[in-house]
């Protein structure tokens, strides 16, 4: 609930915390660059 809880609070921190955690160590995502 606490990571729901931060969605809707601190959708700016959580979406950077979502970006961090799916963008593997390889760099493989460039599609939101």
């Amino acid at each position: 609930k606490a990571e729901i809880d931060t969605r809707l609070r601190r959708p700016d921190l959580w979406e950077r915390h979502e970006g961090a955690r799916v963008r593997s160590p390889s760099g493989a995502r460039h599609d939101e660059d």
